[in-house]
């Protein structure tokens, strides 16, 4: 009888720690289960973000291929558009950048003398132009219009690319000394950034702006006239691109110069107006 009883206990006992591993394997596979979720969601990382310091002039293309290389490569792109001169000084106080892309290669070969970056490739070109509002009833037809009395002219800053390439075109045209000089009196407004030059035509602060063909988008064409006169042609806007050579995320910059310079980034910026050939 006694020995019932002990076996009785055994077998209590044994069904108990029994019951226990069980639960114990449960808790553990619910514990699997949970966590799946959280595994699969960790799955789809977090981007990678890059600083990109762009000319204005390439605001609506570049925005284009940010776009892009999130949905390809999961990277972010965080802009900065401004005049390149304005860029150039950005870097040189210490402001962190991964990628540079100006509308002069003469700054880049200043970054690339500095030390900032290695080495660069030019990969678009543009187009100076001069626009007016729709509405304006000047003419503009050959370049002397702009030495005429009362001409008011918005243009870049000659510290900027659009502004310095409309210097060297007028210093290189044919206008007789005094006509060049009433030109650079008719300038009323010397802007920093082609985007504000266009603005302030826009705005009717001006008669004739000088941009680049780019900066006539769809968004403004309705409103705003581009005028091309042939003396603009011996401008030739070239835009250099290059990863910075410190950036802390030096894949993904390389990732983002290579989506511009291949195929599809030459599609987008023939987009807007740039000559990719």
């Amino acid at each position: 009888m006694k020995m019932l009883k002990i076996k009785r206990r055994i077998i209590a006992i044994s069904l108990a720690a029994a019951m226990v591993l069980a639960l114990g394997g449960c808790s553990s596979g619910a514990s699997q289960s949970s966590s799946q979720p959280s595994s699969a969601a960790s799955s789809k990382s977090a981007p990678v973000e890059i600083t990109v310091f762009a000319a204005a002039s390439l605001t609506e293309s570049f925005t284009e291929l940010g776009s892009d290389i999130l949905d390809s490569d999961n990277i972010k792109v965080k802009f900065n558009f401004a005049g390149s001169q304005a860029l150039v000084q950005s870097v040189e106080q210490g402001t962190s950048a991964d990628v540079l892309a100006f509308a002069s290669e003469s700054y880049m070969k200043e970054m690339k003398t500095k030390g900032y970056v290695s080495d660069y490739s030019i990969f678009t070109k543009n187009t100076l132009v001069a626009c007016k509002l729709k509405t304006n009833t000047k003419a503009l037809t050959k370049l002397s219009d702009l030495a005429k009395p009362g001409v008011i002219i918005i243009a870049g800053d000659k510290t900027v690319p659009c502004g310095s390439y409309f210097d060297t075109v007028i210093g290189k045209s044919k206008l007789s000394d005094s006509e060049k000089k009433a030109v650079d009196a008719n300038i009323k407004s010397k802007e920093m950034s082609v985007k504000d030059v266009l603005a302030k035509i826009q705005s009717g602060n001006g008669d004739f702006g000088i941009v680049y063909t780019t900066d006539i988008t769809s968004a403004v064409k309705d409103v705003v006239e581009e005028i091309n006169l042939p003396e603009f042609d011996s401008a030739k806007p070239l835009y250099p691109i290059a990863a910075v050579k410190d950036s802390k995320q030096a894949e993904a910059a390389k990732k983002f110069v290579d989506l511009v310079m291949s195929d599809k980034g030459k599609a987008v910026l023939k987009k807007y107006k740039f000559i990719t050939e």
